[in-house]
């Protein structure tokens, strides 16, 4: 057994041991970059300077700080990058100050801190540190910029320009916003009387696999961010590749490609352009965007891994289990599974093999596709994009929008066709038990997971009729829907028919479908059609009641009052228009209506013509045909 005071040596240091010159500090390549913000270096600078001026000069404490003994000389930082790499900043900072340099200028020998194998980050940080003085004039803009958003954009670029150069810009002014008159005596107190917890894994003696080091990372960490699935798995690969570097690099570019890719999505998002050919500002842009992450990309994955592995349909509840495993829980059992350590019996079926860091490549390419198909409209129908949105957004199984539409290309990525007859399908799905429950229900996810999923995964790529034999299946859990479960269906009639506006999710879709049919009914050019389906996802709409709720205009009879909170007195409208209108009468309120771009409202201006009995009748009749019930 291994002694674990020679495994781990924990030692109280101050700022100024641990920046002595015996120490190089590493910042191996799995560690995420240097993401300190304005708020993290303000926050840190104002804690500094009023411990600094208690009268009792009382000692500080900055956390633990944990590193892994690379070599005799090196010391890997597993935890504590973000603060040692403020902290030499502040160095820089306060060097430049009217003081003595003397105690500082050995401390800057920490120029040996190294980005090992990121050549993008290393070469930013030697030129932070060959010119810290160098400050371009758009930054000292960020202090005066009076439009957030402008400012948010204007740091963003600096932040991936020279994040380094940006923070000793910041830090500048937290310390000038101090008025420290004394930086001879306030840097003796940051390097003396200010201290960490240096834990120092691997020991005197012992040397410290990676693995072990991250475990007691996310066991003792008490300050800074803890390690998302996303870093782990990285780490994990780079143990799983045996450190070969070249393929870990791979691993890293894929990762920063995805970051880069979002922020682009993100911006093409924040651009949509209205017929007035007017930009559209970032607060009325809706929540429905499509950016990815990592995260989602790793959930993929995991499913394509199991489906691989476990596709005897005896073992389903292996299967399910594994399937509704978070991400961090079914790697951490994977990788341990692999890698010869202790496993859980549902993972002996994974082979040292399983994995191949070509298909997380594979996975982001899709991801990448089917967000240029959704938002420059490419190889995409208006129907398509419309179920896609349904998809993603309003049905109670939303969240598997983000993985079933690229699970199916991944593998049928040629086949156009077939994809978009399935994002019909499995659309159509989701919306009847949406309507019909009030929660996911398990023979759903049952069905993705036993049927879907496996079959996409273990079938032959672009093999049209393994395509089509899935959506077949989809179809034919419809049918039996109606046929062999029709008291469910019976269910789903009377939420149509009943106070839906109490039900959330049931409302949202049953008013989306009726927009939908409404612009159908109005044009069938594609270009018009995704338009004005974008308009409907991309801007804030509310359910407006046509006769309110609380309109004091005449008495409401009891079956009036009934009437209300049903969908014949329910559409969807502009939020701008609904909040201007609010609790008028229903003239009022139908001159208003007047102002909407969605043809569902100049609809309703003619349905209002109609009895309550026969508007209710008519929606109902719609939404039912259109979900095929």
């Amino acid at each position: 057994m291994k002694n674990l005071k020679s495994y781990i040596d924990p030692s109280l240091v101050s700022i100024g041991e641990l920046f002595e010159e015996k120490k190089t500090y590493v910042i191996p390549i799995y560690q995420r970059n240097y993401a300190w913000t304005k708020e993290n270096i303000d926050t840190l600078i104002e804690s500094l300077v009023k411990k600094y001026r208690d009268e009792n000069k009382n000692y500080m404490f900055l956390g633990n700080m944990e590193f892994l003994k690379e070599n005799n000389k090196n010391l890997q930082i597993v935890d504590g990058q973000q603060r040692i790499t403020t902290l030499l900043i502040l160095l820089y900072q306060i060097q430049r100050k009217k003081f003595s340099k003397k105690l500082i200028n050995e401390l800057l020998k920490i120029k040996s801190i190294e980005r090992k194998e990121i050549k993008n980050e290393q070469d930013k940080f030697q030129d932070f540190l060959e010119r810290p003085e160098y400050m371009p004039e758009e930054i000292r803009e960020l202090e005066i910029s009076k439009r957030k958003q402008a400012k948010n954009k204007k740091e963003q670029e600096f932040r991936n320009e020279n994040i380094y150069r940006l923070n000793y810009y910041y830090i500048k002014k937290a310390l000038e916003r101090e008025n420290i008159k004394d930086f001879d005596d306030f840097a003796n107190y940051l390097l003396g009387n200010v201290y960490v917890v240096e834990i120092l894994l691997g020991g005197k003696s012992d040397e410290m696999k990676l693995n072990e080091a991250i475990e007691i990372f996310n066991s003792i960490n008490t300050t800074g961010k803890p390690l998302e699935t996303k870093d782990i798995f990285k780490i994990r690969m780079y143990e799983y590749y045996n450190n070969d570097e070249k393929i870990f690099n791979f691993i890293n570019e894929l990762y920063d490609n995805i970051e880069n890719e979002d922020v682009k999505i993100a911006k093409k998002e924040n651009e949509i352009i209205d017929e007035d050919g007017n930009k559209t500002e970032f607060s009325q842009i809706n929540f429905i965007t499509e950016e990815f992450s990592m995260d989602d990309i790793l959930r993929v994955y995991k499913y394509i891994l199991i489906s691989k592995m476990i596709n005897e349909n005896k073992e389903n509840n292996y299967k399910r289990e594994l399937f509704r495993m978070s991400n961090s829980r079914f790697y951490d059992f994977l990788f341990k599974a692999i890698l010869n350590k202790v496993a859980d019996v549902k993972f002996n079926k994974f082979n040292k093999d399983c994995i191949n860091y070509k298909e997380l490549i594979e996975i982001f390419d899709i991801y990448k596709l089917i967000a240029d198909r959704i938002l420059n409209l490419k190889d995409i129908s208006a129907e398509a994009y419309f179920n896609y949105k349904m998809l993603k957004a309003y049905t109670r199984y939303s969240w598997m929008y983000n993985f079933l539409p690229v699970l199916y290309l991944w593998k049928f990525e040629n086949l156009n066709k077939e994809f978009e007859q399935f994002i019909a399908n499995i659309t159509n799905l989701f919306e009847v038990y949406s309507i019909v429950y009030s929660q996911v229900v398990n023979s759903v996810k049952n069905f993705v997971e036993d049927e879907i999923i496996t079959k996409i995964v273990n079938s032959s790529k672009n093999n049209i009729k393994s395509a089509r034999k899935i959506n077949k299946s989809i179809e034919d859990k419809i049918l039996e829907l109606k046929e062999k479960e029709s008291w469910r269906i019976q269910r789903g009639n009377e939420i149509l028919n009943g106070k839906i506006a109490e039900k959330r999710t049931p409302v949202n879709i049953a008013c989306l479908i009726l927009a939908k049919i409404a612009e159908d009914d109005k044009t069938s050019d594609k270009k018009i059609l995704i338009k004005n389906y974008r308009r409907l996802f991309s801007r804030k709409f509310d359910i407006e009641h046509i006769y309110a709720k609380q309109n004091k205009e005449k008495e409401l009879s009891e079956e009036e009052v009934e009437n209300l909170d049903r969908l014949g007195n329910l559409m969807i409208l502009e939020y701008s228009i609904n909040r201007k209108i609010r609790n008028k009468s229903v003239n009022e309120k139908l001159e208003g209506y007047k102002k909407s771009r969605f043809a569902v409202v100049s609809k309703e201006l003619e349905l209002y013509k109609m009895s309550f009995d026969s508007r209710q009748d008519k929606k109902v009749s719609e939404v039912k045909k259109y979900l095929k019930i």
